[in-house]
């Protein structure tokens, strides 16, 4: 299944992600981690890639 992943252009977490999703990956990058989260906010993406300072705060702002 081609899963779409949302994920920050040059991060850290984009250099990763290239090591380790699969080929049927649909990466989907963005210019920074604010267009990045609110990707999956709207349901444009159902999983991101994205460090884990930016998720806590992001998550605390938008629960659920």
């Amino acid at each position: 299944k081609n899963e779409r992943v949302a994920v920050t252009r040059n991060s850290i977490q984009d250099a990763k992600l290239g090591e380790v999703a699969p080929p049927s990956a649909n990466v989907v990058r963005f210019d920074n981690d604010i267009e990045t989260f609110d990707s999956f906010i709207k349901k444009e993406v159902r999983v991101i890639a994205i460090g884990a300072s930016v998720a806590s705060v992001a998550f605390a702002l938008h629960p659920g």
